[in-house]
């Protein structure tokens, strides 16, 4: 699959201990059953660190998410119709 990174954003929240951090990307087709696809997919995903150095700088983190969007297939030809992957 062949996406192009449209938007997104990064919220820390210093006193919970984690980021939020959200990426937005446009679908513009791919190979194999990504040929000719479309659509836009979110990724959504949580950052917690885990593990920090000598001066409590972090530098190893757990990072949890979740895509959620909608990617449609282009036409395949003659006899074939436009859907869902």
């Amino acid at each position: 699959m062949t996406v192009n990174l449209t938007g997104g954003g990064d919220c820390i929240d210093f006193a919970a201990g984690h980021a939020l951090c959200t990426r937005i990307f446009q679908v513009t087709g791919g190979s194999g059953r990504f040929k000719g696809a479309t659509g836009s997919v979110t990724l959504t995903m949580t950052v917690v660190p885990i593990l920090a150095d000598d001066s409590s700088n972090p530098v190893f983190f757990s990072v949890t998410g979740e895509i959620n969007g909608t990617v449609s297939k282009g036409s395949n030809g003659p006899g074939r119709s436009n859907g869902p992957l």
